[in-house]
């Protein structure tokens, strides 16, 4: 197909339609489909635990049969599915009485087999072991072990099937063992589009899982793999999450010396999330863990605006007559500055927001994220900020208000308390000074000159 071609199927169409075409293959121990060039984990990862290896072989048989029954499951594994060929050689009676054990035997089938080595033939550096054993078409069947001679103690000779009765069984090719016990995994890929993880969780939690420990006495499941990963990493960024927020909470307060307007610059970062959400929606995306990975970075990204613009409120509200003029003032001169961080980041991350080469794509939410993120946020500064503020003067005015008719003057205040009292007094509008001492009263005076600053 020419470069440039439009695709006629996406490469995730592709693999529904393979995995549905494709019969069983006799002999595979598992069949994967993938459209990524990174190795994809299960979504559904659980190890079963059993000492007896014969209960453990069924649960896991058991597990798998009930996760190939759900809706939207696909390409389910048993870590016991890949089995082999053993041949458990037991002595008869007769061949007992003569002296031969098992440990005998099985040493004599093993040098015949296996080899054992005669010598040691120097070559450079290291020697070469030579190794004498029975030529391969003498040893590649088990009519060969049955003829195989085997010596007694009175150093006769007899063959192997007089002396011992071979039994072939079929072994798990791989015995599992976790923290010292005897362990299976059973793994499944999920369909995003028909269930999720979660939901397949949930139904084998209320039924198979809970009647495991009824069932089979002395089993017991846990969760492992990529969901104990997806956990952990979530925890522990939770936990990183919330300790930088309240660091830039204490850094704002020491800075500007009050506790709401830090609130007001913190609050971009709600929306911040809500228009990194608003991305995936309008793209198509799911959410991943690269999505809450880019909305961590936006909540670093999205207070800058909030603060340019609080902070030149603060310098600017001592010159003017009011906060609606110190706000509107603000707004015409750092508008710029901001509208132009808005753009350049959401430019910046936009050409890797819209890729669609398969090496990129799990990057892909997280430029959605930040892109999003950020051009919302913004026009949150822009428009809901300078709202907030007006409506936090009003409420901290009305509770000032409150305080100065319910507070009682008297020639006892303190300087500070007199202070106090003048600055309630410009915002109620009281314009007779209320003390009779010289002191107190140019105290009250210059709480009404700062207040109707």
């Amino acid at each position: 197909m020419a470069r440039g071609t439009k695709l006629p199927l996406t490469p995730d169409q592709v693999r529904e339609q393979w995995r549905q075409l494709q019969p069983d293959m006799p002999g595979a121990v598992s069949m994967r489909f993938e459209t990524m060039i990174n190795r994809v984990l299960p979504d559904i990862h659980i190890n079963m635990y059993h000492p007896d290896l014969e209960v453990l072989e069924g649960l896991a048989a058991a597990l798998e049969d009930e996760l190939r029954g759900i809706s939207g499951v696909s390409e389910v594994s048993n870590g016991m599915s890949s089995r082999f060929s053993e041949i458990d050689l037991q002595v008869r009676p007769g061949a007992r009485l003569g002296g031969l054990t098992e440990t005998r035997l099985g040493d004599q089938v093993q040098e015949a087999f296996q080899g054992i080595v005669v010598d040691q033939l120097p070559q450079g550096d290291h020697e070469v072991p030579v190794v004498l054993r029975l030529p391969e078409v003498q040893s590649d069947s088990l009519g060969h072990l049955e003829q195989l001679p085997v010596r007694l103690a009175d150093q006769s000779v007899a063959p192997l099937i007089a002396l011992a009765a071979p039994e072939r069984r079929e072994r798990p090719a791989v015995i599992q063992h976790f923290d010292r016990n005897r362990s299976v995994s059973v793994t499944a890929y999920v369909d995003p589009r028909l269930t999720s993880p979660g939901r397949v969780m949930t139904y084998l939690e209320n039924g198979f899982l809970a009647s495991l420990a009824g069932e089979w006495q002395g089993a017991r499941w846990a969760v492992a793999g990529k969901p104990v990963s997806i956990e952990k990493f979530v925890n522990y960024l939770t936990v990183g999450y919330a300790a930088a927020l309240l660091a830039m909470f204490f850094v704002l307060t020491m800075m500007f010396g009050r506790y709401w307007q830090p609130v007001l610059i913190l609050l971009a970062i709600p929306f911040g999330m809500v228009g990194a959400f608003l991305g995936h929606m309008l793209l198509g995306h799911d959410l991943t863990l690269w999505s809450i990975i880019g909305v961590v970075a936006v909540s670093g990204v999205v207070i800058n605006d909030n603060l340019v613009l609080i902070d030149r409120v603060n310098q600017l509200r001592p010159a003017c007559e009011s906060l609606r003029e110190a706000l509107l003032e603000s707004l015409a001169g750092r508008i710029r500055p901001i509208v132009l961080t808005t753009l350049t980041t959401s430019l910046a991350v936009a050409p890797l927001a819209f890729e669609t080469s398969p090496q990129a794509a799990f990057l892909v939410p997280m430029a959605v994220s930040l892109g999003f993120g950020v051009l919302f946020a913004s026009l949150t500064t822009i428009f809901m900020v300078p709202a907030m503020m007006m409506a936090a003067e009003d409420v901290v005015r009305f509770l000032r208000r409150l305080r100065s008719i319910n507070h009682r003057v008297s020639e006892q205040d303190s300087v500070e308390e007199a202070y106090r009292v003048g600055l309630q007094a410009a915002e109620s509008g009281q314009r007779v000074n209320p003390y009779r001492n010289d002191v107190l009263g140019a105290s009250w005076e210059a709480g009404v000159s700062d207040g109707r600053c």
